[in-house]
């Protein structure tokens, strides 16, 4: 399985920037989403027929009923160049971390 390098993954995390990698079962790639924005998104569960992106829940979601998810403004697998991801980047400062989420009910 052909992996996301450890020098993106590390720059995503200086800049703060929400992102998750994934790999589905008998797959050989794996998948990287990015968002630009710091801000999680959150909406109701029973709304996430609707939503694209990667839902990010706690177990405690089952009594609140509101989620967060990641909408990615970058969807790269494993096999793609990364060079717009790279240019982007490098061209940002960090990030503020904002525990203020995104409303989307």
């Amino acid at each position: 399985m052909k992996l996301f390098s450890s020098n993106i993954i590390n720059l995503l995390i200086e800049k703060g920037l929400p992102f998750v990698v994934y790999s589905l079962p008998d797959t050989k790639t794996s998948i990287l989403l990015v968002q630009k924005s710091a801000k999680l998104h959150c909406t109701d569960y029973d709304k996430i027929e609707v939503l694209k992106g990667f839902i990010i829940a706690e177990f405690q979601s089952a009594k609140t009923n509101e989620i967060k998810f990641i909408n990615p403004d970058f969807i790269f697998n494993s096999e793609d160049d990364l060079s717009e991801l790279n240019q982007y980047l490098t061209s940002v400062s960090k990030i503020e971390k904002q525990t203020e989420v995104l409303n989307e009910s």
